[in-house]
């Protein structure tokens, strides 16, 4: 038998299973970390606690380039990653409680 929690969440994710699918969603969802690494890269860039990767991005222009495509890709790595780790987690959980509910109700 499930808890009312188990049964919430079991109602919760039938709906909601197949919106967060979507790849708009995953990185949305997931966005939040993503621009946290990526603002704690620039701050250790821009505090120049290290004098010669901070003397490389004065002589070469395009390091800065590379750099802001790199934390887009940063970004978008894992917005999308870590919302699909939620998605699956929830995911197992809920094949977990259908297959704990059937078993109950079938007695086995």
């Amino acid at each position: 038998m499930l808890t009312a929690q188990e049964k919430a969440f079991v109602e919760y994710w039938a709906v909601q299973r197949l919106k967060k699918k979507s790849i708009g969603s995953r990185l949305s969802s997931g966005l939040p970390l993503g621009v946290m690494i990526v603002v704690a890269l620039f701050a250790s860039i821009l505090t120049g606690w290290y004098d010669r990767a901070t003397m490389i991005i004065k002589t070469h222009g395009t390091v800065i380039l590379i750099v802001v495509i790199a934390a887009v890709g940063i970004v978008g790595f894992m917005s999308y990653f870590s919302a699909q780790h939620e998605w699956d987690q929830n995911e197992e959980r809920y094949q977990f409680l259908l297959q704990k509910e059937t078993e109950a109700t079938s007695g086995v």
